[in-house]
């Protein structure tokens, strides 16, 4: 490529500086370089702007708005106009990656010029306009070699980009997308690859016969790379494994987050108009009811929420169908109206929870903490609950059909009229449960722990209580019809009137 398609691709006016091999004026020559050196400085401020600009949306990126990626929009400074959060951080990695590119690309053409022109002893950066990687190839001595000024190029036109990128993964990584968090370490790689390439070729081109300062650079290029790779390994392990919630933490601080933080949140698809939600008060229902009536339905099925802190939130008309709670603190939480069919909860904290009518088909609360949760008239049918802590919890009127509950503790919980057809309650702890009119029909009850329950009127008909402990336990007007009692221990129990 000749030098006049160089200015052509960098911006330069004037371009016929050399026809074959001859020599044009050296007044042209600088003339070309100065409005080209002022292109480069031109699109390295636009392109640090940029960066600025990037950064400082991506810093504003709160936790509600990655939760609600549909209805909360980024709003961008200055242009006062919103835009998708999924867009924000879908494009703006690639976006800076080309731009990145193309500023590589005419700082090298231009660099192909100017470095054989700066040999010349009489030519001085300082007769061209202001540009950084101008002074970077002249040495303390006045002379054609490395400065200090390459580190602060390398600082401009290759950390700051990556810096970028890698602040654009971290404010992202909450929102928990396994694709999307890859794709950005992906760009960010790429990134560093580009510029470790071009600044090699930049030592190539400029030091071709300096053995001794060619392997200084060398080595201060092997060393930035080195640098940017082991924080890009330091991303994976954060990404692709579970971060455990713990009392210190290097990684859970002000500055980012790993996990979503929305405690004390209420959690709706659309704010409604206070003039709305006053006139449905003032018919007598509360506020979360009246939220319900007017909002839509919250769209999180199928999200990965591992983890994420929902501590004393209000959920409204949510659908949570096969999402991901995973070891999610949702303490004194309220699910109005919530839906959470096939929903992964195992090991979630959900103490004094509110999900009464909620539909938790097929859901997985295995190892799950439900400490006095209210579950009234909730479906949780086909359930897996193995192993769940629901000590004093409210399941009146609950729906526990084949549900798997062995090894839960439901001591002084409260299921009357719960319904527990063929429900798994092998080694299960009902230590005073009230299960008043609770429906038992063929569950197994097999080994399982009911000293002090109350069962009164309760249908136990093929049940199979094998082993199981009814030390004074209230079984007035319960059905046993085909029950198997054989080794169960029955002593101080209330058969009174029991068929």
């Amino acid at each position: 490529m000749k030098f006049k398609r160089l200015f052509y691709l960098t911006g330069a006016k004037s371009g016929a500086l050399r026809k074959g091999t001859s020599v044009v004026d050296p007044k042209t020559i600088k003339e070309s370089l100065d409005e080209s050196s002022s292109y480069n400085r031109k699109q390295l401020i636009f392109f640090l702007l940029l960066l600025a600009y990037v950064f400082t949306v991506a810093a504003a990126t709160t936790d509600i708005q990655l939760l609600l990626t549909d209805t909360r929009k980024i709003t961008l400074p200055f242009l006062s106009a919103e835009i998708p959060i999924l867009f924000f951080y879908r494009f703006t990695p690639i976006i800076i990656f080309l731009f990145h590119i193309n500023l590589f690309i005419n700082l090298y053409l231009y660099a192909r010029e100017y470095i054989p022109w700066l040999e010349d002893e009489k030519n001085k950066p300082s007769y061209l306009t202001t540009l950084f990687f101008n002074y970077s190839f002249i040495n303390n001595n006045g002379k054609l070699g490395f400065s200090g000024y390459f580190l602060l190029t390398i600082i401009l036109y290759s950390f700051l980009p990556f810096v970028t990128l890698a602040w654009i993964t971290l404010m992202f990584l909450p929102y928990r997308s396994e694709g999307l968090t890859l794709y950005h370490e992906i760009i960010i790689i790429l990134d560093a690859l580009v510029s470790a390439i071009f600044f090699w070729i930049i030592n190539k081109l400029l030091l071709q016969k300096r053995q001794p300062e060619i392997l200084l650079i060398n080595i201060n290029i092997l060393i930035i790379t080195t640098l940017y790779f082991i924080f890009i390994l330091c991303l994976y392990p954060i990404n692709l494994f579970p971060y455990q919630r713990t009392e210190h933490s290097w990684f859970d601080n002000k500055i980012f987050n790993r996990n979503l933080k929305v405690a004390n949140k209420t959690i709706v698809e659309k704010e409604s108009r206070d003039a709305s939600i006053n006139y449905n008060l003032s018919k007598g229902t509360n506020r979360e009811e009246a939220l319900a009536n007017l909002s839509e339905r919250l769209d999180l099925r199928k999200r990965n929420l591992s983890y994420a802190d929902f501590s004393n939130s209000k959920f409204i008309n949510a659908n949570l169908d096969n999402a991901i709670l995973t070891g999610a603190l949702l303490d004194n939480a309220t699910f109005q109206r919530a839906s959470l069919r096939s929903a992964n909860l195992d090991n979630a904290s959900l103490r004094d929870v509110l999900l009464d009518n909620a539909s938790l088909q097929k859901a997985s609360l295995q190892g799950a903490d439900l400490y006095g949760a209210s579950l009234q008239g909730t479906d949780l049918s086909w359930a897996s609950l193995q192993g769940a802590d629901l000590w004093n919890a409210k399941l009146q009127g609950a729906n526990l059909l084949e549900a798997s509950l062995q090894g839960a503790d439901l001591s002084w919980a409260s299921l009357q009229g719960a319904s527990l057809y063929v429900a798994s309650l092998q080694r299960v702890s009902l230590h005073e449960a009230t299960l008043q009119g609770a429906f038992l029909y063929w569950a197994n009850l097999q080994g399982a722990d009911l000293s002090r329950a109350n069962l009164q009127g309760a249908d136990l008909s093929g049940a199979n209580l094998q082993g199981a402990d009814l030390f004074a336990a209230n079984l007035q007007g319960a059905d046993l019809f085909a029950a198997n009692l054989q080794g169960a221990f029955l002593y101080r129990a209330n058969l009174y009137c029991t068929p």
